[in-house]
Formats: structure tokens, sequence, C-alpha cells
């Protein structure tokens, strides 16, 4: 079984632009980032990096906590 790793967007990209964060992802061997805003899934695909969630609300108060 292969198991494959990936990062959460929301996590660490206010801490670098995203080209920079979607680079770093992929040298550090990830196979992936989850939560992607849809204007950067082209860039991260183009990386060679899969997109294993999106987000379904526009945040946790309007979505996940009611």
């Amino acid at each position: 079984m292969t198991i494959k790793h990936s990062v959460s967007w929301w996590c660490f990209a206010d801490k670098m632009s995203p080209a920079e964060f979607i680079t770093a992802v992929k040298d550090t061997g990830y196979d992936g980032i989850d939560l992607v805003p849809r204007e950067h899934w082209e860039a991260v695909q183009q990386a060679g990096l899969e997109i294993g969630s999106v987000e379904g609300h526009r945040s946790i108060e309007d979505g996940l906590n009611k």
C-alpha cells in the first residue's frame, strides 16, 4: 500500500507567495496540497502535485459549524 502525503494550503500559504509555497511543497516531497483556492489549481497541477480536497463552503463559521 502506498500512502500519499499532503499539506493544507491555509496552514502555510500566508507565510510565502503561492508560487514559493507550491515549490516548497514539491521540493519537500509531498504528493499534494489540500484546500487550494480555485485560482491556484492550475499552478498546483502544473507542479505535478495533486489536489486532495477542495472547499465546499465560504468559511468554517458558515459551513461546518451550522
